[in-house]
């Protein structure tokens, strides 16, 4: 697995741990770096199918993450990427459930990622 997504993948699962653990300040901390990570994968084409792959990751945070970034691209399989998760008894459902709203409702517009 390339060094971006490896990158992405720890990010996103100390994101999901640090919200679990109700640390909104280091949390924000590595929202950022994350949103400068995906751009980074985005950029890279050779990588895009690992990306889209981690809809299917073992850690909740790097399937909610990566549902919202591929919510263009692949909006039905996102959304029940997202429902699966706001069904789980975790502060992250509560997250996906909000994120949800935001997709169908246009506060949340990701870019599509083309698939060439």
């Amino acid at each position: 697995m390339g060094k971006l997504i490896t990158n992405y993948i720890e990010l996103a699962t100390t994101h999901g741990e640090l919200l679990i653990e109700g640390n909104s300040k280091k949390a924000n901390k590595i929202h950022k770096k994350l949103t400068d990570m995906v751009l980074k994968i985005k950029a890279d084409k050779s990588i895009h199918d690992l990306f889209f792959n981690l809809l299917e990751h073992e850690d909740v945070a790097v399937r909610m993450w990566t549902a919202v970034e591929l919510s263009a691209t692949f909006k039905e399989k996102s959304l029940i990427k997202l429902r699966e998760i706001e069904k789980l008894d975790s502060i992250l459902s509560l997250t996906a459930f909000s994120l949800i709203d935001s997709i169908k409702t246009d506060m949340i517009v990701k870019e599509n990622w083309t698939h060439e």
